[in-house]
């Protein structure tokens, strides 16, 4: 029982020197049961490459299988799925009921049709890395983080009814491996065997179980990494292949764990396709291509194609494309499509952000409706509160200014005066509204974030157009309401004043 990890550079031949040990052992008849496990993807293309590399039509010693084809053969041989399977859209009905009938206890997740994909994505998460509902509870409570926490009781809400409703009755495909894990040990299917697991970029924690119960039962596992070297040396931002020595650490802690021997690590190198290929920068921009917007400080190279054909030498069998993006015209239609070519096939996935951003900005429509209405509403009572007052000061100060005129104040010493009382009030206005404003923005800016490490951006443009508007009104309601006065004769408003 040993553990052997096969590393290299992508193009050095990993799968084929897997292909090759394999016919070795055919050969030599050194190995009674071999094992190929690759991802879903890729069975087909490898079983047709083994056969080729063995030059047979068929092979009985050899098997090429993926760890969903693996649980049913352990399972038809030892039991273990008693409970009806439950397929996609079983779960989607499962899940719309949890959050239609729990929608009170709920905060984030309350609307059963909006939400229904993100609670299947994240149980699905969820149950691939193993976590656990008192992993979650746990988190609940050590987090202080107030939304994180409100977040995580609807997460624990409805995951916690979910794992209800299916004990005893039924069956998650995303449990699959979970049992798989246990039931291993009862099987006889893999003792003494040689696994080869190729193609992987990565584990989940589901695969991770299954791996390190293979360790105990098979002779020999050769695992393949995609990795210049196995130790860490570099920060993440430095090293490419960081999170594939990630995988590595990983899969030696596993071997650790089960008291397998590690086998001496081959490194493959291939002159010819590591051989050095002069690029020429054309132009650098910080602006990152479609899908590559968060992949952190990695430098992204965008070539031509016959400069990629160059550097692979037009072999793509060896690269793990995961993830494609599309800019199409008519997203709902690209997905719709998408799905008629893989019907039922959980291990393709479509995240249409058109119709993300569609609900985005409707929700946006939506509160900008609400909050500017809102302001509008407050904007027009303190513009007429500010028109009575004025006007109201100015009506009752009417015999007040018809004397200062009458005693030999002129028109531009009078309109001075207004000028600087419509400054002062101007003034003491701002003085006492910008600090509140700034502390009231405060609170909020705070309020929301909770525990997350957001800067305060003082508001400057909004502050400044704070103190235009208020000069511009309050100036021409002065002279609105100066003007209706001087309208009438001196004597009037003195003797107005007087009775």
């Amino acid at each position: 029982m040993s553990l052997r990890l096969i590393y290299g550079r992508a193009g050095t031949g990993k799968s084929q020197f897997c292909l090759n040990k394999i016919k070795e052992q055919i050969n030599n008849k050194t190995a009674q049961k071999i094992y190929l496990v690759v991802p879903e993807q890729f069975s087909f293309s490898t079983e047709k490459r083994l056969l080729e590399t063995l030059e047979q039509n068929s092979v009985i010693n050899a098997e090429v299988i993926t760890f969903k084809r693996m649980a049913h053969r352990i399972f038809t041989e030892v039991g273990g799925l008693t409970e009806v399977n439950l397929s996609k859209t079983g779960k989607a009905m499962l899940v719309s009921n949890i959050l239609e009938k729990y929608k009170k206890d709920l905060q984030f997740l309350n609307k059963s049709s909006e939400n229904i994909d993100i609670v299947l994505r994240t149980i699905t998460e969820l149950k691939k890395h193993d976590v656990k509902l008192e992993d979650l509870e746990q988190k609940q409570k050590d987090t202080e983080d107030e939304y994180l926490k409100i977040k995580l009781n609807d997460i624990n809400t409805i995951y916690k009814k979910y794992e209800e409703t299916l004990q005893n009755k039924y069956i998650d495909e995303d449990d699959i491996l979970t049992i798989l894990a246990k039931k291993i040990e009862e099987s006889s299917m893999f003792d003494n065997s040689y696994i080869y697991i190729d193609e992987f970029s990565g584990f989940t924690r589901q695969e991770y179980n299954v791996i390190k119960e293979l360790l105990k039962k098979a002779k020999e596992i050769d695992i393949t990494i995609c990795s210049d070297e196995i130790n860490i040396q570099k920060q993440p931002e430095e090293d490419i292949f960081y999170q594939n020595k990630m995988v590595i650490q990983e899969l030696i802690k596993c071997a650790q764990e089960v008291n397998v021997n590690l086998e001496e690590n081959i490194e493959l190198k291939n002159s010819e396709t590591n051989s050095i290929v002069k690029l020429r920068a054309i132009k650098s921009t910080s602006e990152k291509p479609l899908g590559l917007e968060n992949n952190g400080e990695a430098p992204v190279i965008i070539v031509s194609d016959e400069t990629f054909d160059k550097i692979y030498n037009n072999d793509l069998s060896h690269l793990n494309l995961t993830s494609i993006y599309m800019d199409a015209k008519n997203a709902n239609d690209t997905q719709d499509e998408i799905d008629k070519l893989f019907p039922n096939d959980d291990n393709v996935y479509v995240n249409n952000t058109n119709e993300y951003a569609n609900q985005m900005n409707s929700i946006y429509i939506i509160v900008a409706i609400f909050l500017y209405g809102f302001i509008i509403v407050i904007a027009i009572i303190g513009i007429t509160n500010i028109f009575n007052t004025i006007t109201t000061n100015v009506a009752l100060r009417r015999g007040e200014f018809a004397s200062l005129r009458s005693i030999g104040m002129t028109t531009k010493e009078f309109n001075k005066m207004i000028f600087l009382e419509s400054f002062f009030y101007c003034i003491k206005a701002l003085i006492i509204g910008i600090p509140i404003g700034i502390i009231l923005s405060l609170i909020i800016h705070r309020a929301f974030i909770g525990e997350m490490t957001l800067i305060y951006h003082l508001p400057l443009k909004g502050i400044i157009i704070s103190i235009l508007i208020v000069f511009i009104l309050i100036f021409s309601l002065m002279k609105y309401s100066v003007k209706k006065v001087n309208s009438k004769n001196i004597l009037d408003s003195i003797r107005d004043e007087n009775i």
